[in-house]
């Protein structure tokens, strides 16, 4: 099947805060799980389910996002969310393929 995505995805596993711009005292902070990052987005893993269309922040690392819920769904006994970034602030590591951070993997390669 042909890739449909824009931009590729990098596996991560970093946990932060997600804070909606919208509906605050309905919805609230949650803790959330990093889980892909693109040039154009972020996955996420959360308790809860998030409306879609809604104003978000995400803190991880020392990064701040900002974006809007493109999906929200079901997986297993949590969900899955992707956030389409507007705006942020390089704090989420990157991993390659192997589950390394890109500078573990150089010099994993070097030695």
């Amino acid at each position: 099947m042909k890739e449909r995505r824009a931009h590729p995805r990098y596996p991560v596993g970093e946990c932060g805060k997600l804070k909606p711009l919208e509906w605050e005292s309905l919805i609230g902070q949650r803790d959330v799980k990093v889980v892909n990052v693109s040039d154009g987005g972020l996955g996420l893993r959360l308790d809860h389910s998030i409306p879609v269309g809604i104003a978000v922040r995400v803190l991880v690392g020392k990064g701040s996002y900002l974006g809007k819920i493109t999906y929200c769904r079901a997986s297993g006994n949590a969900f899955v969310a992707g956030v389409a970034v507007q705006s942020g602030t390089a704090g989420i590591p990157r991993r390659t393929a192997e589950g390394k951070k890109p500078a573990e993997a150089t010099a994993q390669k070097a030695s």
